[in-house]
């Protein structure tokens, strides 16, 4: 089984999400973490209150350890455009064992080339994996844990949990067997960040130093199983489920 965890602040962006999701994937378990309650609780989704102030890796943490499944991470501004989307997902990575984190191909904005340009069923690629949607064995999640909630501006999260991934043993991989739309109207990428452009380059420049105090370089591929900054003060947290609202 794999739930769907979508984190989301902007009700117009998530609701094309929504509307996407339970077309395509209309008997999957959903979960939805909100910033605020200016989203509306959608029918037959889990609905999680999000701790503020809101951040990526916290906020899904919240998702991932309410289920028991593999998660299949979305932005809110992820548009599902085939039937199958995630029975797709879920059979590439079930006949690929050492597969850890698998992305479909991305129709839009996104940061490693391989996720826009695959034409294989399995793609391995060396550099991370963008998390605009991913989907995660839940078997990487047993073994490294969560995100790094520390990682609480823009971005790198995502480089940091695959450099983890791999570090243990597990591989990186996109396929074209499924397929997302990333964007929302005009934007194509970072939808809901861009909402505030002011501080969204200072933001993914934080996240860079985090990173780097973290592992003592910048690295985004090609990781070669380099250890963590043991003097650095950036943790994997172990987050309890009561520390969610939850409504189902």
């Amino acid at each position: 089984m794999t739930t769907i965890i979508v984190p989301s602040k902007y009700p117009d962006i998530f609701q094309d999400c929504l509307t996407s999701i339970n077309k395509f994937a209309p008997k999957e378990n959903k979960t939805l973490v909100r910033d605020g309650e200016d989203i509306a609780p959608p029918a037959g989704w889990t609905v999680i209150e999000g701790i503020k102030p809101f951040i990526y890796s916290r906020n899904v943490n919240l998702g991932i350890n309410a289920c028991a499944d593999n998660v299949l991470l979305c932005n809110d501004d992820v548009r599902f455009v085939n039937k199958e989307t995630v029975e797709r997902l879920d059979y590439v990575m079930g006949c690929n064992p050492e597969i850890g984190i698998l992305s479909p191909r991305i129709d839009g904005g996104i940061g490693n080339v391989d996720q826009a340009r695959v034409r294989t069923s399995v793609l391995y690629t060396q550099m991370r994996l963008a998390f605009v949607c991913v989907l995660i064995r839940r078997a990487v999640i047993d073994q490294i844990g969560l995100l790094d909630e520390r990682f609480n501006a823009y971005g790198w999260d995502d480089v940091d949990y695959c450099r983890r991934a791999v570090n243990a043993g597990w591989k990186m991989a996109v396929t074209v067997d499924a397929t997302v739309r990333h964007g929302h109207g005009k934007q194509t990428y970072s939808s809901s960040y861009l909402r505030e452009p002011r501080i969204y380059s200072a933001r993914c420049m934080i996240a860079q130093n985090q990173y780097q105090q973290k592992w003592g370089d910048t690295k985004f591929s090609n990781f070669g199983g380099a250890s963590e900054n043991s003097s650095s003060d950036l943790h994997v947290p172990s987050v309890p489920i009561h520390a969610a609202r939850i409504q189902h």
